[in-house]
């Protein structure tokens, strides 16, 4: 598998991206798409290598990767740009379980 060091950067550079810092400036799957582009590349080319057949893991995982920006870009296209603080409302609803 991917060795843990690597996963654990990974994981921390996208607590880093989820920050949205420039949230009003840019949208927020732009920031999620420039983290996930090397790491796809990365796992496409490791399965590709791999001796194992780790095909359907990065295919679940693309699928769930897609449905969450589909989910960001929805919740940010939604977003009340008028409300008082629209970037905690955007944090909230992303925290909230989908259909709630």
């Amino acid at each position: 598998g991917i060795p843990l060091k690597i996963a654990s950067t990974w994981e921390s550079q996208l607590f880093e991206v989820a920050r949205f810092e420039h949230f009003s400036q840019e949208h927020p799957c732009d920031a999620l798409q420039r983290w996930g582009e090397p790491i796809f590349a990365t796992l496409s080319q490791y399965v590709l290598h791999s001796a194992c057949s780790t095909t359907q893991s990065l295919l679940r995982l693309r699928m769930v990767w897609y449905s969450f920006l589909a989910r960001v870009s929805a919740l940010h296209c939604d977003l009340d740009v008028h409300a008082r603080n629209p970037r905690k409302v955007f944090d909230e609803a992303l925290r909230a379980e989908p259909g709630c």
